[in-house]
């Protein structure tokens, strides 16, 4: 946990001063599980990780335990889970968030329109 820790604080303070000199993320506005509507352009100026993720990818899951836990902390991170699970995992994705006790928005991106968008 200290190696991830420390990992993201490097990433924090490198990006930090050459944020300014980067092109904004595209655009994402989509609703979460809950029926929220998850707005990136809303956390400008925050420091935002969108992980794509699938119930079937334990490194994936593993990856958004590690931000959960750093969450928690309030280091100021905001995390943003999108699933990119298909018809056939779909209905495993809320038992994933409620089993694991994510605290960050999760979307599902069942048709892949936000994968295409951050991956072209």
């Amino acid at each position: 946990m200290k190696i991830i820790t420390a990992l993201i604080a490097i990433v924090f303070l490198s990006t930090s001063a050459i944020a300014d000199t980067r092109a904004p993320a595209p655009p994402l506005k989509a609703r979460d599980l809950g029926g929220d509507v998850v707005d990136l352009a809303a956390l400008k100026g925050n420091v935002v990780v969108i992980s794509f993720w699938a119930t079937w990818c334990a490194p994936c899951k593993m990856e958004l335990n590690a931000l959960n836990k750093i969450l928690k902390k309030k280091h100021g991170l905001r995390v943003i889970a999108v699933s990119i699970d298909g018809p056939e995992t779909a209905s495993l994705i809320r038992t994933t968030v409620r089993q694991r006790r994510w605290s960050m928005p999760v979307i599902h991106d069942g048709d892949g329109d936000i994968a295409s968008i951050y991956n072209p």
